[in-house]
C-alpha cells in the first residue's frame, strides 16, 4: 500500500511537466484512481 502511495506521488509530477491541459488532466484522473484504490486496499 505505502509502494503504491510512493508511486503516485513520484509520477504525478512527471505528468504534469509540460502544463498543458491535457497533462494536467490525465494527472488529476491519475491521482483520483490511485486514491480510490489506496482507499479500497
Amino acid at each position: 500500500w505505502v509502494g503504491l502511495e510512493m508511486n503516485m506521488l513520484a509520477f504525478i509530477p512527471v505528468l504534469t511537466k509540460k502544463m498543458s491541459p491535457r497533462s494536467t488532466e490525465a494527472a488529476i484522473k491519475y491521482f483520483l484512481t490511485q486514491a480510490t484504490a489506496s482507499m479500497i486496499l
